[in-house]
Formats: C-alpha cells, sequence, structure tokens
C-alpha cells in the first residue's frame, strides 16, 4: 500500500512535538558536554524546599550518590565567603567514609556561568567537587539565591536546604548531614521576605522613612514608576546598594509590577547584604 503523504496539520504537530524535546533536552551541560535531561523545567516551577524534589540530570541519578549541590556564582559576595567552608566540607566527604551510606557523598557544583570558568575558579580556591553542572536557568529549577547548598538523595528528594551564607553551627551540621549521621536535625534555613499591602507600605515610610525600591529596568520605571521610589535595577544592585541604600533603613521593593524572577533575587540580595528589614510590596 501507498504511504499516504504527511498533511499540513500532521507537519505542524510534528514540528511542535520536535521543539518541546528540544527545549526539555537543553537544560543541563557540565564542563565537557552538553548531559541532556527530561526534568528541566520551565519558570513556573516552585521553589526548592525540604522534602520536594530537585530534578538532577539523569546521568548524575544512575551514580551513587547522596549528593551535595553547591549552587554558585563568582560573581556573589557570599559565595567567595563561603568557598572555605566548601574547602572543608569536599575534603571531610572525601576523607570521611559515611556511617549509614554505602557510598560517600558526591559534590556537584550548579551554576548560570560558564561550568568551564566556575569549575577552574573552585578549583583555584581549592575547592574539590566530582562535576560542575551549567544550568541555563536557576530559576528554572526552583534555585532562588546563591549560595545555595543541598542535600538530594538519589531519589532526587531534598533532605537538607540553606540559603546565603552559614553561621559556624550551620556549617557543621551541613558537613555532618552530608557525612550521613541521620541523628542531626535536618538543615532548612530559607531567605523569605515578607509581603506587604499599600497600607502597611505607607505606614512604614512614614514611621520608618522606609525606602520604595523599584528593582525593574529604568525605561519601566521612567513609564511606571510609584512617586518617591528609588530605581536601581537588579543587574546593577550589587554594586550600587550599598553605596546608595543605608543597611539600617527599611527598605521596601516595589513588585507590583514586577516579576518575582526580579523581586525574589532582589530580596534575597538584600537580605544577604544584611539589610534590617526587607518586605516585598504586593497588590
Amino acid at each position: 500500500m501507498r504511504r499516504l503523504p504527511v498533511n499540513a496539520i500532521d507537519a505542524m504537530l510534528l514540528l511542535l512535538l520536535a521543539c518541546t524535546v528540544w527545549r526539555v533536552a537543553a537544560g543541563w551541560t557540565n564542563a565537557e558536554r552538553t548531559a541532556r535531561t527530561s526534568e528541566t523545567v520551565d519558570n513556573g516551577v516552585a521553589p526548592v524546599s525540604v522534602g520536594g524534589t530537585f530534578a538532577l540530570p539523569h546521568s548524575i541519578r544512575q551514580q551513587p550518590g547522596p549528593f551535595v549541590v553547591l549552587v554558585v556564582s563568582e560573581l556573589c559576595d557570599a559565595c567567595r565567603q563561603s568557598l572555605g567552608f566548601y574547602r572543608r566540607l569536599g575534603l571531610r566527604i572525601a576523607t570521611s567514609p559515611s556511617p549509614t551510606a554505602e557510598v560517600r557523598a558526591r559534590m556537584v557544583a550548579v551554576t548560570d556561568q560558564s561550568a568551564s570558568r566556575i569549575e577552574a575558579w573552585l578549583r583555584d580556591n581549592g575547592v574539590s567537587v566530582d562535576q560542575v553542572l551549567h544550568a541555563p536557568s536557576l530559576r528554572a529549577l526552583g534555585l532562588r539565591a546563591t549560595p545555595t547548598v543541598l542535600i538530594v538523595g538519589r531519589d532526587g528528594r531534598i533532605t537538607d536546604l540553606a540559603m546565603g551564607r552559614l553561621s559556624p553551627g550551620e556549617e557543621v551540621l551541613f558537613t555532618r548531614r552530608a557525612l550521613g549521621i541521620q541523628t542531626e536535625v535536618p538543615l532548612n534555613k530559607t531567605l523569605v521576605v515578607p509581603k506587604i499591602d499599600e497600607r502597611q507600605a505607607r505606614k512604614m515610610v512614614l514611621d520608618n522613612h522606609a525606602v520604595i525600591l523599584d528593582v525593574r529596568e529604568r525605561s519601566a520605571f521612567r513609564t511606571s514608576g510609584s512617586h518617591g521610589a528609588k530605581n536601581i535595577p537588579l543587574h546593577e544592585m550589587q554594586e550600587r546598594l550599598l553605596a546608595e541604600l543605608d543597611p539600617t533603613t527599611p527598605v521596601v521593593i516595589d513588585c507590583r509590577l514586577s516579576p518575582a524572577s526580579l523581586c525574589e533575587p532582589a530580596g534575597v540580595l538584600l537580605v544577604q547584604k544584611k539589610f534590617s528589614s526587607v518586605s516585598a510590596l504586593v497588590r
């Protein structure tokens, strides 16, 4: 029987399916090759949390676990300040067999920068990791802050989570958990910015001289910025925050017109910079 030609609708469906497969497969790369995975998710993914799952590439999950995941960037002040902890953690994992696991934990670094660049940066600072993975979007993996450290089981379940720089006590706890000492209480440290409404924001401005901060681009701020608000685009915050804002003054991030992809990292950065009071103004 002669095969029928594929009609236009079928061709469009096939093309759409091919594009979807390509998009999903392009989520992870490592320093040597692209590591394709079906777990890459869209930007609407929920933030990582203890008890939730973290979508490590299939090629990683096939290896013995558990996995200690370092989410880092060399542009992040708290990441640079945490290098000593990462160095000590890697040494302890390499030299102290886990008392409960059959094999030692594997250390994996995740970054949205060049994997080879981060691999060299970690190596130059004495941090030994088993693999460096590149993620085009940390947010697409549910990651909201750098640095973040996770302990992930082979089933992808997150047992421990800490955002930002750890205190000495938290470093000890995380290290013991990474070594498989399960009698320790799991570490669960997130950087949460409380949400407030317009009435609460006005009260903070009147009573506490709070600064309303708009983190959108200048063009968007000129079009629809609030009167009296200060505009520092997200990508300029690292350089401008401490030069232009007083950490003891309350800061209210205006999120009424800003997407979460701008507001959430802005809030995390303010908390990491030790601003005393940070809130998010929402509708």
